[in-house]
């Protein structure tokens, strides 16, 4: 090998085993921060979406009863309608 030619085959040798050893203790370092970062975001969106959840399961409860007192408002008008008829017969 010429004289050129060496240093950058003996770097691209050494690089060659470097990424043949695996991650660095920097890269892996990283690869966990990142990884726990992606976990956080992920807990707060399921955090997020129960929350959403909660809430409309509430206001579908709400909903519900505000259904039910209507009803129960109309069948008492309808009975005393009928009442009010009745007595005028």
């Amino acid at each position: 090998l010429t004289a050129e030619l060496r240093p950058q085959s003996v770097q691209a040798l050494l690089e060659g085993l470097e990424r043949a050893a695996g991650p660095s203790p920097e890269e892996l370092a990283e690869q966990a921060r990142q990884q726990q970062a992606r976990a956080a975001q992920q807990a707060q969106q399921q955090r997020q979406a129960a929350l959403a959840a909660e809430q409309a399961r509430e206001e579908e409860i709400k909903r519900a009863r505000i259904r039910q007192e209507e009803l129960d408002q109309r069948r008492k008008a309808e009975i005393q309608a009928a009442a009010l008829e009745k007595q005028r017969q």
